[in-house]
This record gives C-alpha cells, structure tokens and sequence, in this order.
C-alpha cells in the first residue's frame, strides 16, 4: 500500500504516485502557509476593510481583499501593494474582482504582472492604460487572486 512520508523538506508524495505526469518536476510540497497580509498604496494611504487573508500551498498563493482606495488627486497610476509574496517571473496572476464602487462604462479589471508583488488596475477597455489614483480615488475593490510565488 502507498503512503505519503514526512521528510526535513515537507511531505512527500512520490510513495502515494503511480502515474507521473509528463514535466513533473517535484512531488515534494514543501511549504503551506495561512496569514494576513496588509495592502498598501504607493501613492496614499488606503485601507482594507478587514478582510485580508492568504493561503500558500507549495507555490500557489490565493489571496483576497476588500481594499479602499486612499482619496487622492495624484495621475500617478495606482497598485494596491505588499502582496505576501512577488509573483513569479515566469507567470501573471489572474486577479477576480467580485464588487467595486468604480463606476466608469468599460468596468475594471487587474492582474499581477510577473516578478512583481502589487496588484495593477486597467479599466475593461485594453487600449487604456493603468488606473491612476484619481480614478480610483475613494473606491472600494474587492477581489481574490491566485499566483506563483516566485
């Protein structure tokens, strides 16, 4: 009967497999981690709504938020910041957003670009660039994401 064992590295599963997958690199997980994590902005201060919480299995990180966007007149473009980890810099994550207040036709969308560890907002229509802080300037964005960490 196959088993799974307890190393110094973390579990290993390479006793419980039978069938590889083809590129399997590892069957090790060796690391598991469940946690906050504090949002930031780079150009003002925001604040979550205490909902911040992260879950790492191996290299997959999960992460949600209800974040609220500092009031702020700045054009610089604006990130929420201070992911638990940078993504990795072979990947994007695909961030979800679930309910926010921005109100403009083409809607929002986000994604975390690879090797960085903020999280970038576009409105819906791709021929626009990044939000800037104005644009979000007192919203609230809730939303989940998953990523590579690095």
């Amino acid at each position: 009967m196959a088993s799974v064992s307890l190393t110094a590295s973390g579990i290993q599963f390479s006793d419980y497999q039978t069938n590889m997958g083809a590129g399997m690199t590892s069957e090790l997980l060796d690391h598991y981690e469940e946690g906050t994590w504090s949002p930031t902005s780079r150009v003002a201060s925001g604040t979550d709504s205490g909902y911040t919480e992260y879950t790492r299995a191996g290299r997959i990180v999960n992460l949600w938020t209800s974040y609220n966007h500092p009031t702020s007149s700045s054009n610089s473009t604006q990130y929420i910041d201070g992911l638990p980890f940078a993504n990795s810099t072979l990947a994007y994550g695909p961030v979800i957003i679930g309910y926010s207040s921005y109100t403009a036709t083409e809607g929002l969308r986000s994604v975390i670009w690879g090797g960085n560890s903020y999280i970038s907002f576009y409105p819906d229509n791709a021929a626009n660039p990044e939000l800037s802080a104005t644009n979000l300037s007192g919203k609230r964005t809730d939303l989940c994401g998953v990523y590579i960490a690095g």
